[in-house]
């Protein structure tokens, strides 16, 4: 993971993946590898949905959306923190050259 910080995720950025990003999916999970970077990024189920629908197209707030809807959580008070955890995700996504925040 990278220490270099890009701008702030907003919820109407729209998000899209880096071209040349070869993708490994196992089940729900999926491996990333960047051939510019020699780099090779692990992501988690909830990770890998992010990814998926960083498409340039939705905006950051319908991808927090999606992840809402999927794990179905329909709580005020958890919708924040998966908010939160989205950005986080999307941050070093493009902190480790993934994606970039349009």
């Amino acid at each position: 993971m990278t220490t270099e910080q890009h701008t702030a995720v907003t919820p109407i950025a729209r998000p899209y993946r880096r071209a040349g990003i070869d993708e490994y999916f196992l089940n729900d999970e999926a491996v990333l590898y960047d051939p510019a970077r020699h780099a090779t990024h692990y992501l988690n189920t909830s990770a890998r949905m992010i990814w998926a629908r960083c498409d340039g197209r939705r905006t950051v707030a319908q991808i927090t959306s999606d992840v809402l809807d999927e794990y179905e959580m329909n709580d005020p008070k958890r919708r924040d923190g998966v908010a939160r955890d989205v950005e986080s995700a999307l941050l070093e996504l493009s902190n480790n050259g993934l994606i970039d925040l349009a």
